[in-house]
């Protein structure tokens, strides 16, 4: 069995902020669901804790020893090899007018194997890739108005 290594080292020496974090947001919860019932992906973000975490889990007697490992160099990669899973959780997509969103974004895709994206530059990008891909909840504009006094 394959092991894909997402190298997301390239996320830190862009300027892309907001991309970049929509992306790395989307790229672990997919991993989550991936991941859920067997190894599939892991994210190396290139510092010396994954290096470590990465080399002592293939071992010599070890979970993922012997085991072959495919690198992913950038998001595009990632998403075109994973195109079918993606597809097939569908998306939650969150506002990012109102930041604290993400959290129940992230929850329900925790519950219901569905990916956050929120509504901005990175969803483009995601849709420009995948023609059928399905929002399973929309959470933009659902919490409009919402005032909390302190």
């Amino acid at each position: 069995m394959n092991i894909y290594v997402y190298k997301a080292d390239g996320m830190k020496k862009s300027d892309k902020i907001a991309f970049n974090y929509d992306a790395l947001r989307f790229i672990c919860a997919l991993q989550g669901v991936l991941n859920r019932d067997k190894p599939v992906l892991f994210i190396d973000y290139r510092d010396k804790t994954d290096k470590f975490w990465l080399d002592y889990i293939s071992g010599e007697g070890k979970f993922l020893h012997g085991r072959k490992f495919i690198e992913l160099e950038n998001i595009g990669e990632v998403i075109d090899t994973f195109a079918d899973e993606i597809t097939r959780c569908g998306l939650v997509l969150w506002d990012k007018n109102v930041p604290a969103i993400m959290n129940v974004a992230v929850t329900a895709c925790g519950v219901s194997d569905y990916l956050p994206v929120c509504d901005d530059e990175f969803y483009g990008y995601l849709k420009s890739k995948l023609n059928n891909l399905e929002v399973r909840l929309n959470l933009i504009d659902k919490f409009a108005g919402i005032c909390v006094a302190f």
